[in-house]
This record gives C-alpha cells, sequence and structure tokens, in this order.
C-alpha cells in the first residue's frame, strides 16, 4: 500500500525558481511555433498600451532569429554518418546490443535517443539518467540473478533544465541529489480522461524514490506525497549524467547549465520586441484622408481613387496626413544589430556576422568554418564520453560488476564509440573556389605540403558522398590518386587539374 507524506516534491527549488524562466526562453525561441508566438509571453505590453494595439503586435509577432537552425545545422553534421560502435568482443556484448537497440526500454534505438539529447543539450541542457525496469507486481527481487531471471534490464532517461525540480551540488558541482519531473500521468485510453496525477523520480548515490501528488494539491498547504516505489542501486554516484554546451560558474550555482542559445535567446528577444513596435510605427504612418471645412452630415460616407465629390463649400479642403518613417528607418538599423549579434553568437561568420539579402534571392547565411568545425569536434568527443558513462552506469546497474569511472572505463567495458567528425559546412561552389586557389594560384605552396591538399580533397569527398554510400570506399581511392598526381614535384598544377 502506498505510504504518503507532507514532503511536497512539486516545489522548485531556489535555483530552479530563479533559473526557471530563462529556460523557458531557451526552449521558446529553439522552436517559437505559432502556440508560443500566439501566447504572447515573449512580447511585452506596456502599462498604457490598449489591448486592440497589443493584440495586433502580438498577431504580427514573428521569429527573425536563426536559433532553430543553428541547432539543425549542429544536429545533421554530428548525425550526418551514423555513430560507429564496437562491442562485437566485450562480456557486456548481449546488454549492450539490447541498449543499443532500445535505449529508453520504449523501442527508441540509441541514434535517436542521442539526437534528441543533443537538441536538449544545446537548447537548454539536458541531464542523462539510468534506471531499471521495475519487477512484475507480486515478484520479490532479491538478487542480480532474480534481476536477470525477470528481464530487468537497464534503460536511461531524458530529463532537460525545466524538468528538473530540486537538487543540491557538491563544492565541485557534483549531484548529492536530484528530483526530477515524471510528468503527469497520461490517460488510460482515448475514452478517460487523465487521473490528474503527475509524478516525480528522486536520486541520491545509493537511491532512487518515485513519488506521485494529486496535481489539483500542487502548491496548496495540504498537499501531500504518495510514496509509490523506491528501491537501490549500486554506482555510489547520483546515476544522472549532466549533458550541457556549459555550467554557470556562479559560486552555490552547481547544475545550472548554460546552453549554445542562453544568450542568443535573450537577443533574440528584443529583436522581436523591437520589430513589434516597428509594426506599430508602419500602421501609423499609412497615409490618411482629412476633409475639411465641410459639415459631417455633408461629407461624404468614403473616399477613394477614382472617386468625384462636388461641394459648395469654399472652405472645403482635402489633405493627406501621413506620420514620420524616420522611426522605422531607425529601427531597421536596430534590428539589423541585433540579428548580427546573434549570428555572431551562434558562430555564423565573422565578429559582428555577415548576412544579407533581396528581393530576388532572399537571405544567405554564411557560416565561419574555424569556430563552428571546432565546437563540432569538440561537442563529438563529448558525445562520445557521454555515451560511455552511460554504458558503464547502465552495466554496472544491470551486473552489479565494479567498473570504475575513468578514462579506461571504455575498455573494461569492451566498448568503443564515434561520433562523425566530417562536416559539412561549406558549399560546394566555395570548395572548388577554395581548391582552384589551392591548387593553381598557390601552387607553389600545394606541392610542398601535400598532406593539406589531401584534406581539401577528401572535405570535397565528403560533402559529395557520405561515409555509408556504396561508392564512398572507390571516392577514397580515387581522392588519394588525385592527390599524388596534384600533389608530385614534377606536375606543374593547370586549371584543367580541378
Amino acid at each position: 500500500m502506498a505510504e504518503t507524506d507532507t514532503f511536497n516534491p512539486s516545489t522548485p527549488g531556489a535555483l530552479r525558481a530563479k533559473h526557471g524562466p530563462r529556460w523557458q526562453l531557451e526552449e521558446d525561441f529553439a522552436q517559437n511555433t505559432l502556440d508560443i508566438l500566439d501566447s504572447g509571453r515573449n512580447l511585452r505590453k506596456y502599462e498604457a498600451e490598449e489591448a486592440a494595439n497589443y493584440a495586433y503586435r502580438v498577431h504580427m509577432s514573428c521569429p527573425l532569429d536563426m536559433i532553430p537552425d543553428a541547432l539543425a545545422i549542429r544536429e545533421d553534421n554530428l548525425f550526418r554518418d551514423p555513430p560507429a560502435r564496437e562491442y562485437e568482443g566485450s562480456k557486456y556484448a548481449d546488454l549492450i546490443g539490447k541498449l543499443v537497440a532500445d535505449a529508453d526500454g520504449e523501442g527508441t534505438s540509441l541514434n535517436r535517443f542521442m539526437r534528441r539529447a543533443l537538441w536538449a543539450r544545446n537548447s537548454m541542457g539536458v541531464d542523462i539518467v539510468t534506471q531499471m525496469t521495475a519487477a512484475p507486481e507480486g515478484m520479490e527481487i532479491r538478487s542480480k540473478a532474480d534481476e536477470t531471471n525477470a528481464g530487468l534490464r537497464p534503460f536511461w532517461l531524458q530529463f532537460t533544465a525545466l524538468q528538473k525540480v530540486d537538487w543540491a551540488t557538491t563544492g565541485s558541482n557534483i549531484y548529492q541529489w536530484v528530483r526530477y519531473s515524471l510528468g503527469e500521468i497520461p490517460a488510460p485510453s482515448e475514452k478517460d480522461g487523465p487521473p490528474g496525477i503527475r509524478q516525480f523520480l528522486t536520486l541520491t548515490p545509493e537511491t532512487w524514490t518515485k513519488w506521485a501528488q494529486n496535481i489539483e494539491k500542487q502548491g496548496k498547504d495540504d498537499a501531500e506525497a504518495i510514496l509509490v516505489a523506491e528501491g537501490e542501486h549500486d554506482l555510489g554516484i547520483v546515476p544522472a549524467i549532466k549533458f550541457y554546451c556549459g555550467e554557470s560558474m556562479v559560486p552555490g550555482e552547481g547544475g545550472v547549465p548554460l546552453s549554445l542559445i542562453t544568450r542568443a535567446a535573450v537577443v533574440a528577444r528584443c529583436a522581436m520586441n523591437l520589430k513589434s513596435q516597428a509594426d506599430m510605427d508602419l500602421l501609423a504612418a499609412v497615409a490618411r484622408w482629412v476633409l475639411k471645412g465641410v459639415a459631417s452630415d455633408q461629407a461624404p460616407d468614403s473616399l477613394g481613387p477614382l472617386m468625384l465629390w462636388c461641394t459648395e463649400s469654399i472652405d472645403a479642403d482635402l489633405d493627406v496626413v501621413q506620420g514620420s518613417t524616420q522611426p522605422i528607418t531607425e529601427k531597421r538599423e536596430w534590428l539589423k544589430m541585433y540579428l548580427d549579434e546573434i549570428l555572431r553568437l551562434l558562430k555564423f561568420r565573422g565578429g559582428m556576422g555577415d548576412i544579407s539579402g533581396n528581393q530576388a534571392s532572399g537571405v544567405k547565411l554564411a557560416l565561419e568554418m574555424t569556430d563552428l568545425r571546432n565546437e563540432l569536434l569538440s561537442t563529438a568527443s563529448e558525445m562520445e564520453a557521454v555515451e560511455t558513462e552511460m554504458m558503464r552506469q547502465a552495466v554496472v546497474m544491470a551486473t552489479g560488476d565494479k567498473i570504475p569511472k575513468d578514462k579506461n572505463a571504455g575498455e573494461v567495458l569492451g566498448y568503443t564509440v564515434r561520433y562523425n567528425k566530417q562536416f559539412v559546412l561549406d558549399s560546394a561552389a566555395d570548395l572548388l573556389e577554395y581548391m582552384k586557389t589551392w591548387f593553381v594560384d598557390l601552387d607553389s605552396v600545394a606541392v610542398n605540403t601535400p598532406m593539406l591538399g589531401k584534406a581539401l580533397l577528401e572535405r570535397f569527398g565528403n560533402l559529395l558522398i557520405r561515409n555509408d554510400d556504396p561508392d564512398a570506399e572507390q571516392a577514397a581511392i580515387e581522392i588519394e590518386a588525385a592527390a599524388d598526381v596534384l600533389m608530385a614535384n614534377d606536375v606543374e598544377p593547370t586549371d584543367g587539374d580541378v
């Protein structure tokens, strides 16, 4: 029978309450779909603003930033080729194979699981939690053998920063304990409504606890928690892996993630609000006709182009009144500055960004290769380390074997994973131009640096053919041969070589 407790698991901790609005902003601008825009929560309403004017600004709001594109570019490049995993010789190969095929116990492959984790990491930060499946009701589990016989197995969960309710860390920012929201229990069928119960998961270095709470009671004095289940694990650390772009360095703020878009989302909000003000200025600048010198009962019902109206009044006059467009021009310059800053923060080209456009070609976005490539290489290595630690925790939980958390963990597991490090950040036209410059204009340098020329050819080949393409092996042979010819000291490069 479930026990009750006066403990309130839905109460957010001080750090969650402080940083929650920022994480909500980051989640919003990572997607900024119509429902988010229509909510108006990122568009400030001024105290004296009329409701109709604010509603107009909300209706006209639209995302101008490139934040979703920045997330997609990184995700697509890191998963351009599927991660290469080797574990055939591992004594845990059976278990690892099941985890690779089904990472979350619900049929999600590890590739898809990690791709989703990468998006969450870049947008606000995510914790990857290792758990064991629950024993069937009434079955008593006394040993690891019992767990195996019952078909119990480890699996992983993801919790974004917004799903983390409360936590505590050591001085080294290591979790002492953490509590996550598992969300509302769904309706059991299409004919039934949800039961109105939200669940929570608390983790410590030795235990896990699942709580439930009536949603209507949350935040009230008489709220109580229902202890649903609890258990122990063998890790000796909280089974939660932080997967963040960065972590707050403010003393006492361990476990507070910083994301790829932490700063860019703030600038994007400013840009969206400024654009909405320009919308109102544009509406005010629309030309209006004012009829003077005529009594209101003598004025026509409407006036428009190609209409002729006659009056006997010698005082009648028709003026065109138009608001100034200067505020719109000024706001456009500020908006350009905001968008340039977003590009810089997202590692799109240049110190102040490089965005250009016209009516014919639309917006053209250029990428700064060096910084973005370095970031992607670092992220790929981080993902390899995170996945190896995920496997270590899962194997320890399932078997009870003592596998230390160090650089040799993968060797002990018999498990290695390699993420794609060949990124497509150049267009084919740009790469061809680079190659022409290198092999023709800089031929005297090229013949003495053959490996650099080969790397350039490989980048071009990688742009056209993926590693898992049937023709990839033959392309590699051709690139090797072409590099040998182009870099031979006795061969003069010509335009025809490229």
